[in-house]
């Protein structure tokens, strides 16, 4: 017997089989919406940085792409022997200092060799990989890029180096910005490295030059916008050169007049740059409640690397300090040369940076006498300071010009609302300078200026002598030696396999989520168009 089906004139199959075809249809098309929701969620939420913590185990390896914050001081000054402090063989690495210390120095023999070391190579170069915000000072080399293609030096602090601060090796396309180059051997090495931009910087007082091996196609200035600039001027450009005396700025534009030529011993006039920053201080001016018709004295506008208060921020910094123990921080050609200071904790590392005409905005000006300089004066990583000895010195020319004595010069403290005398002892007339010493009571505001009682010279908790003795047991003596350029860098810098990364990875959004969100999406078109 046969089983025939009749057709259903009423049509309640094709019904039920329209609604098990929309709803699977529904359910396929709600999947891949939440699928698209969830990867898009995924993708957009950028990974969270990794953080270093230094334990005293060196090098820090950084074997993978991402952002990493230091989140404390490395100190390698008791460390037996090293190479390097830091590694980066990943590209696409953010290194973000978080103003905390890097340093090399140590008792002779001991301590690291070299600073941070960006590891390319020449047959698989290193792209992208940006240093920003960090502080290092006494290795070797205290930063080296090598075959390394884009990326940033940015904002950085880059001091006493026994041979370069910087030195990019075979490397292009670094933007070098925001860094106070001071007091190296070399300030910059370019070495066969090309098409890098180098503005905004300060060059100070690197014992050779400022520059070794210029390197072809550089770029030392940008198209000069409005500032402020490093130095605080108006105007961003090319760099601040303390070598370039005798400059002006006649339209009061920020710039040179002129620009610079920089040069080097064994390559004579290199490069020129052509936005040069103009430095000055203006000296503050009392405010007046009246106004007044009468002419005012335009503010003297000083040479861009002469004496005097033309002087552009400096930053020292020193490792491990025993509790009592006093630490030396020196400073290169400006008024302030010296702050002893006395550390009731122990402390693994300090720093301080002075920045000049810098003051908070409700301060009135200091006295209505003549103003050397204003000052602040920032102290990290010590709390609660012990004494304070800070040591300048002001050219009797300077003197002359006022009509003062030099025993009508005292350091100021902004402290509450008012300026008030500190201690200050006339120490010695020399060579055409006079130099004080006054005692501190606190943080961070200073002014260099004239006193209508003369200055105090009190008898100190210790004496000068004994000051002196207690910060050369804390200072390392610094040696300059000098380094001959072979132009090869493997003699110094072999190349070195990493460890494993599985403490330094920072967590990726995958690629392969970001295809499963295009999938997905393929997916909802091809059901609305069924429909």
């Amino acid at each position: 017997m046969s089983l025939s089906i009749m057709p259903d004139p009423s049509g309640t199959l094709q019904e039920v089989e329209v609604m098990k075809k929309k709803n699977y249809d529904g359910f396929v098309l709600v999947l891949a919406c939440a699928l698209i929701f969830a990867t898009l969620c995924s993708c957009a939420v950028p990974a969270a940085a990794k953080e270093i913590v230094p334990d005293g185990n060196y090098p820090i390896w950084i074997n993978e792409s991402g952002d990493y914050n230091l989140k404390g001081n490395i100190l390698t000054g008791d460390v037996t022997s090293g190479e390097w402090a830091v590694i980066i063989n990943a590209p696409d690495v953010v290194l973000d200092g978080g103003e905390y210390i890097i340093d090399g120095r140590g008792p002779e023999g001991s301590g690291i060799e070299n600073g941070i070391w960006v590891q390319g190579r020449s047959d698989a170069h290193l792209n992208n990989v940006t240093l920003r915000n960090v502080t290092i000072s006494g290795f070797y080399r205290n930063i080296m890029y090598t075959y390394a293609d884009g990326g940033a030096i940015e904002d950085c602090r880059v001091m006493m180096s026994s041979y370069s601060g910087p030195y990019l090796y075979h490397s292009k396309n670094i933007v070098i910005t925001g860094n106070n180059i001071t007091d190296n051997f070399i300030g910059l090495d370019l070495y066969y490295s090309d098409s890098n931009t180098i503005y905004n910087n300060i060059f100070r007082d690197n014992t050779k030059g400022d520059l070794m091996n210029a390197g072809e196609s550089n770029t030392w200035n940008v198209t000069g916008r409005s500032g402020p600039n490093i130095i605080g001027g108006p105007s961003i450009g090319g760099n601040y050169w303390a070598r370039y005396t005798g400059a002006t700025d006649s339209d009061r534009d920020g710039f040179c007049d002129d620009p610079y030529e920089v040069y080097n011993d064994d390559e004579g006039v290199v490069f020129y740059d052509m936005l040069p920053l103009f430095f000055t201080i203006e000296p503050p001016v009392p405010p007046t409640t009246e106004p007044t018709t009468e002419p005012t004295t335009e503010p003297t506008r000083t040479s861009s690397g002469g004496d005097g208060d033309d002087w552009a921020g400096f930053t020292s910094a020193r490792g491990s300090i025993p509790a009592g123990g006093w630490a030396n921080f020196t400073f290169s050609n400006g008024p302030i040369t010296r702050i002893n200071l006395l550390v009731t904790s122990s402390v693994s590392g300090a720093l301080i940076q002075i920045t000049p005409n810098n003051l908070p905005p409700d301060a009135d000006a200091p006295g209505d006498g003549a103003v050397f300089g204003v000052y602040e004066i920032s102290l990290k990583y010590v709390d609660n300071p012990g004494e304070c000895w800070i040591y300048f010195e002001i050219p009797e020319s300077w003197l002359a010009a006022n009509g003062l004595n030099p025993g009508d010069i005292v350091l100021k403290y902004y402290d509450d609302g008012e300026w008030k005398d500190l201690p200050t002892e006339l120490l010695r007339i020399e060579g055409g300078k006079v130099y004080f010493r006054a005692q501190a009571s606190g943080f961070p505001y200073f002014a260099i200026t004239e006193t209508k009682g003369g200055a105090v010279t009190p008898t100190p908790v210790v004496t000068y002598a004994s000051a002196e003795a207690e910060a050369e047991n804390t200072t390392v003596t610094e040696t300059e030696t000098e380094v001959e350029t072979t132009g090869t860098v493997e003699e110094t810098t072999t190349a070195t396999t990493a460890p494993d990364a599985a403490e330094t990875t920072a967590p990726q959004p995958s690629p392969i989520s970001c295809l499963a969100a295009a999938a997905a999406f393929a997916l909802v078109v091809l059901v609305m168009r069924r429909d």
